[in-house]
């Protein structure tokens, strides 16, 4: 009898010596599980700071811009020779110091600034330009102009370029765009200001948009300019600060010209820059993205959206 109860007694503290291991394991493994969620927030958190910072810094730059071009004689024109397209990495910058035991190459902290005059707008964009570009056509152009022509409610300007991909006529083909020609996507913008065309900034499939012009005369203006095929980076020149002082010595037509004067311009002034930021290798990632307008070296926030990456 004794036998077995020291038998029971034996299994007894076996069970609750296991017992308190399973316990003291699982309190163990939630410690490890809550420092690694709290690092990865702190990482998180740290990776947000930075594209915030980059932003603020690719906004200084604009300010730069703005009071080089009044300091050289040259407001009035954006074009991408200047340093704005050029953005540098704050990391190579040392702007962001990482600490700890981290790479500093593999991580990034950039800012990417984008002409939006360059692009076309479809809250103010003429009719006849946006009938002209690829993929919208005359139906789609209609309801977009309708919408904007409205009164009352329904006058309502377009928040987002996402919205035209649901406007009847615009299917996935347009939006994407192929190989050989970019999507709807890569060509509009809501930002804006009055619906010209910066014909330094624009893309290939912008500049195709105005009417009057054909492949063939878009391509002569690439070239008279020094950019590349697609209009997307400057190859030589120094870009347009008059544009009829510039089409003057170009092959084209009265009417040609007459177009690009009337839906063209030279000089921007709303922008978006982008900045984004990384840790652990690339692990955590964060973007800012601000949509600024710039008047006199004086900046204004249109919209700032944020958004979180990685694992």
């Amino acid at each position: 009898m004794r036998t077995d109860s020291k038998g029971f007694v034996l299994i007894s503290v076996v069970w609750i010596v296991a017992l308190l291991t399973i316990i003291v394991l699982g309190f163990s493994h939630r410690a490890m599980l809550e420092r690694r969620v709290a690092a990865h927030n702190m990482d998180r958190i740290q990776a947000q700071y930075m594209a915030r910072g980059a932003v603020q810094r690719g906004m200084v730059e604009l300010r730069n811009k703005a009071a080089m071009d009044r300091l050289m004689g040259l407001s009035g024109r954006t074009s991408f020779d200047q340093r704005w397209k050029n953005p540098p990495s704050l990391i190579e910058e040392a702007i962001f110091d990482l600490g700890g035991e981290y790479e500093v190459e593999d991580e990034i902290c950039e800012y990417k600034i984008r002409d939006e005059e360059g692009l076309i707008c479809v809250n103010h964009a003429a009719r006849a330009v946006l009938e002209n570009l690829e993929g919208i056509g005359f139906r789609a152009a209609g309801e977009i102009v309708s919408r904007r022509e409205s009164t009352g409610r329904n006058q309502r300007a377009f928040m987002s370029i996402e919205e035209i991909r649901h406007l009847d006529g615009v299917d996935d083909r347009d939006w994407e765009g192929t190989e050989d020609r970019p999507g709807l996507r890569d060509l509009l913008t809501v930002w804006g200001s009055d619906g010209r065309i910066n014909i330094n900034t624009a893309p290939a499939g912008v500049l195709e948009a105005i009417p009057e012009l054909d492949s063939g005369d878009v391509q002569l203006l690439l070239d008279a300019m020094g950019r590349d095929e697609l209009g997307e980076e400057a190859a030589t020149g120094d870009g347009i600060g008059n544009i009829a002082y510039f089409l003057d010595d170009l092959r084209l037509s009265a009417d040609k010209k007459s177009a690009i004067e009337r839906y063209g311009r030279v000089d921007s002034s709303r922008f978006t820059v982008t900045g984004a930021a990384s840790q652990r290798r690339g692990a955590v990632q964060a973007k800012s993205v601000a949509a600024v307008e710039i008047r006199d070296q004086n900046i204004t926030v249109l919209e700032w959206r944020e958004d979180y990456g990685g694992a």
